[in-house]
């Protein structure tokens, strides 16, 4: 599981998508863990360009691994567009940009998540068969027993796995996934399956590397 008992990065950008960071590092990190907040300025940390082809938030979501790597941080918490409906993930340019290629994992908080102090009733995850999904578990069950919360894993070998995990999400408090299962071990690299949810889930998304 992501023990999150060390360094937890929350990019902040003076706007709300920084406050539903911050609010959700708060809810997934442990007392003994630390948060350190950043702003990566001139390159559009908070800015919601086109996410298939934005330069300023590809160069913040680089600025953003490396200062991870730097910190040793377990953990990078970023906040959703400003865009789109309250209480939905919706990807701008540096979310996107902060899934792919992250030396931790990866949680994204709802547009809106922190106007009120969250209630954690149920987390749930993807289930493929694989050892990412196998983290992706294992770290659910542990952020599910430290808030007493309710376990659910969903299967995800047959069918759509974006509609399936979408639809259970709509009852969750936490969606944990895991990174694909190709790529260098111990880096985040977003799937279709992460970046899908990341566009649609109604709760915050935790996405975890490889282990």
């Amino acid at each position: 599981m992501i023990p999150l008992t060390g360094k937890v990065l929350v990019a902040v950008d003076g706007a709300s998508g920084g406050r539903d960071a911050i609010t959700l590092a708060r809810m997934l990190a442990p007392a003994s863990a630390r948060l350190v907040l950043t702003n990566v300025y001139g390159v559009g940390v908070g800015a919601e360009a086109d996410p298939e082809a934005s330069r300023p938030a590809g160069l913040a979501g680089r600025a953003l691994h490396r200062l991870a790597r730097k910190e040793s941080a377990e953990l990078l918490v970023v906040g959703s567009s400003h865009r789109g409906p309250t209480g939905r993930t919706l990807l701008g340019g540096q979310t996107l940009a902060a899934l792919n290629g992250s030396s931790c994992a990866v949680a994204i908080a709802p547009r809106g998540y922190g106007m009120a102090e969250p209630t954690v009733r149920a987390v749930g995850a993807g289930d493929a068969g694989t050892a990412e999904s196998e983290l992706a578990v294992r770290t659910a069950r542990e952020i599910a027993e430290r808030h007493g919360a309710a376990l659910e894993v969903r299967a995800v070998a047959d069918g759509d796995p974006v509609e399936e995990l979408a639809t259970m999400a709509e009852e969750l408090d936490l969606l944990v996934v895991g990174s694909r299962a190709y790529g260098p071990s111990g880096r985040l690299l977003s799937g279709e399956t992460s970046t899908a949810l990341a566009r649609r889930a109604p709760c915050p998304l935790l996405v975890v590397p490889r282990p």
